[in-house]
């Protein structure tokens, strides 16, 4: 069986991100989420909240790293300071072709919906 975990990303702290956090965390044993990344800052600071609710609950100690532009989060990646096996796209649906384009150009793998 495959042990290594999958970091996972979710770009866009919205609503329906909340979903995909929890299920992400719920397996735990399986994935990481290791950085989530939103252009506002009260949705990062939400979602940081809601996080170390959801954390606590699934005893999970690591909070992702934060990023406010989507470029930054994939030069992270590019540049190794993380590591990105999957981008989860919580964003408007009208964006998803540019930042699946994106992320796949770093070599991500990446989840949407729509």
């Amino acid at each position: 069986m495959y042990k290594k975990k999958i970091n996972i990303a979710l770009l866009g702290c919205g609503r329906i991100s909340r979903n995909h956090i929890k299920a992400i965390i719920s397996e735990n044993n399986r994935c990481n989420l290791v950085a989530i990344c939103d252009t506002s800052n009260e949705n990062l600071n939400s979602t940081v909240n809601y996080l170390k609710e959801v954390l606590k609950k699934n005893n999970v100690k690591d909070l992702p790293s934060k990023f406010l532009e989507f470029s930054d989060l994939l030069i992270a990646h590019q540049q190794k300071r993380l590591t990105i096996d999957l981008l989860v796209i919580c964003t408007p649906s009208g964006m998803h072709a540019e930042q699946t384009i994106s992320a796949a150009s770093f070599g991500i793998n990446v989840c949407t919906e729509k």
